[in-house]
């Protein structure tokens, strides 16, 4: 998807960028936003980020991914 990101604060977002294996997992600090709190975690693999996403989410909170370069979204879980 693109556009803007139905996030509210707590869900996690895993931010990507096309063609590397650096991936930035945080918690969203604010709703409507993208911005994270000041704790955010570099990963090199796909399956790190998504587990460590996977920890920090609570209960109801949303798992995000974002491609920076095409700013295309989809929600993981």
């Amino acid at each position: 998807m693109h556009g803007p990101i139905p996030t509210q604060a707590g869900d996690v977002l895993i931010l990507s960028k096309t063609g590397t294996t650096i991936l930035v997992v945080g918690v969203v600090s604010a709703d409507g936003g993208q911005a994270m709190s000041a704790m955010h975690e570099l990963f090199s693999t796909i399956a790190d980020a998504m587990r460590r996403a996977a920890n920090l989410a609570k209960r109801s909170h949303r798992i995000y991914l974002k491609d920076t370069v095409s700013g295309e979204w989809s929600q993981v879980n």
